[in-house]
């Protein structure tokens, strides 16, 4: 199956172009630019630019993130205090080129490109969710986010068919469009049950699909610029358990006694794990 990217300009690993584009007399005029917006310095190898681009061009908002090196280290450079190992993450944001996070997330096409040319296109990118919501099953290290949505799905019915996205460690990544009333997207909660998170809004990403961690993120199946509506049970699903989560927390900030009476806490914790799916 073939995923939804372009290809690199001209060379087939990351670094500098053999023969960089740099004037009209280098190509046919006359030919279909199918990438006007790439990098004439660095090829674009995992095709992570030219699917940012994409979606920038479609108004999705586009984060620059470090990226994983050839020695399997997060190009931040990091230690992890409490285990002194060096960061392997890769999917953080680029808080040199972005000191504001999510805030500076752009659809400009050309900010993709400098930031990608500042890397040496050693950069990932990350797709704000904007209107969107993402079932992101876990399953690597013998994570059980597959059998926790056969469980869903089998109480449920089968999520609809929409864009997926393999990610570098293995899982996946159904992609939906949220209900255009929603504002709040706080009101869901972080988690359809164990290893299933739901990523959705500004507040939230997913990696471009060319990003690399462990392995490249990729198109599993459908079109990265279209998304079926979130099913209505996973959104129901998704706004009930984030009311319960709510909840507890206001059970944990002002114990609830049970009315008429000056009985024991009620113990809201062990109801919404009942409640789960």
């Amino acid at each position: 199956m073939t995923t939804d990217i372009q290809g690199p300009p001209v060379a087939t690993t990351e670094g500098r172009l053999s023969n960089p584009v740099t004037s009209s007399e280098n190509h046919d005029l006359d030919a279909p630019q199918v990438m006007p917006w790439r990098s004439t310095t660095y090829a674009d190898a995992r095709g992570v630019l030219a699917n940012a681009v994409k979606l920038a061009e479609a108004g999705h908002p586009i984060l620059p993130c470090y990226t994983v090196n050839g020695g399997d280290r997060c190009t931040c450079k990091r230690t992890d205090k409490k285990t002194g190992e060096l960061c392997r993450s890769g999917k953080h944001p680029n808080f040199e080129l972005a000191p504001n996070g999510l805030k500076d997330a752009t659809t400009d096409p050309a900010m993709l490109v400098q930031w990608f040319d500042k890397t040496g296109g050693s950069i990932n990118f990350g797709w704000r969710l904007d209107g969107l919501g993402v079932v992101d099953v876990d399953t690597n290290d013998g994570k059980t986010g597959a059998d926790t949505v056969a469980e869903l799905e089998a109480a449920h019915s089968e999520l609809s068919a929409s864009l997926t996205i393999r990610t570098g460690r293995g899982g996946l990544q159904h992609v939906y469009e949220l209900p255009e009333e929603i504002d709040d997207t706080s009101a869901y909660a972080d988690e359809l049950g164990p290893f299933v998170d739901f990523k959705r809004g500004a507040g939230h990403y997913v990696m471009v699909p060319g990003s690399k961690t462990i392995d490249v993120y990729r198109v599993e199946s459908g079109d990265l610029l279209k998304r079926e509506p979130l099913d209505g049970w996973a959104h129901d699903l998704a706004l009930n358990l984030g009311s319960l989560v709510n909840r507890k927390r206001s059970a944990a900030d002002k114990p609830i006694k049970a009315e008429g009476t000056s009985g024991p806490v009620l113990d809201l914790s062990s109801w919404a794990t009942r409640n789960r799916g």
